[in-house]
């Protein structure tokens, strides 16, 4: 990768990268401080939706190590696919007990319980982030209900926080959640604002996207920002590769096209 092309110090996107200096949008902030509300204030539970793509798993990842540094025991589980005596193992094996491979679902309670009452000892309070709960199997739901009132019978302080594409996931523990966010897409100013200041980040000193392009850019991606991202990573590497210097319009639906092949006809209709 010819970072030199762009006058880059370094690639200016990629979805797992954390910059700083570059706006992440209102919802996005507004979702932040609302989570960081429910650990402050040691509530019980709060579910983050969103389409994917909106930047759940990084607030997530922000979120941890807020908690952390706040002094919580912080507890951090991906539910894709899991069931629920895989779910009590990996908060068992968070909580540092010494549960193995060989130990069985009763065991793990019996030992997340201990751990519990030792916490509530200390008086340290846990978080637990569950990740993609639309994703996992339903007896999930009642673990994590067992996990709450488990908490509630040792006297810990502890807040559980969510992620899942929609509520729907979660009505079967909705008489438990204090609050609901969602992280929606970015509008055309924001999305704009991004591209830009993830430029000037990485050290370009001229203008690489016409207006025309970022106005583009909003419009294939609807906002979403995993998938602007996703378009301007793809159009910087073809315009590079074609020796341009300026990325307009016309590069921007091409990339489109070779995103999603199946829309060729929608992203043509919007070239300038």
């Amino acid at each position: 990768m010819d970072l030199g092309y762009w006058g880059f110090s370094r690639w200016p996107f990629q979805r797992h990268q954390g910059q700083t200096g570059v706006d992440v949008g209102a919802s996005y902030q507004e979702a932040q401080a609302r989570l960081m509300f429910l650990i402050d204030d040691h509530r019980r539970c709060g579910l983050l939706t969103g389409e994917p793509g909106t930047g759940k798993s990084r607030l997530f990842r922000q979120i941890a190590r807020y908690a952390q540094r706040q002094g919580n025991v912080c507890i951090q589980v991906d539910m894709t696919g899991i069931t629920a005596e895989e779910l009590v193992w990996r908060v068992a094996d968070q909580l540092l007990t010494d549960c193995n491979d060989q130990t069985n679902a009763p065991q793990c309670w019996s030992l997340v319980q201990r751990s519990l009452a030792s916490l509530a000892i200390t008086k340290r309070p846990v978080v637990v982030l569950f990740e993609h709960l639309d994703t996992a199997n339903k007896d999930c739901l009642v673990a994590i209900r067992r996990l709450m009132n488990l908490a509630d019978s040792q006297r810990v302080q502890l807040t559980v926080l969510l992620t899942s594409r929609s509520t729907n996931s979660a009505s079967e523990i909705w008489d438990e959640i204090d609050l609901q966010v969602e992280l929606e897409a970015w509008t055309s100013v924001e999305t704009s604002k991004f591209v830009e200041q993830s430029l000037i980040a990485s050290g370009a000193t001229t203008q690489i996207f016409t207006d025309d392009a970022l106005t583009t850019i909003h419009e294939v991606t609807q906002g979403i920002p995993g998938e602007v991202i996703r378009i301007c990573d793809l159009v910087l590497l073809a315009a590079m590769g074609d020796s341009r210097k300026q990325i307009d319009c016309a590069i921007v639906t091409d990339a489109a096209i070779e995103l999603v092949p199946s829309r060729p006809l929608e992203f043509q209709s919007i070239r300038r």
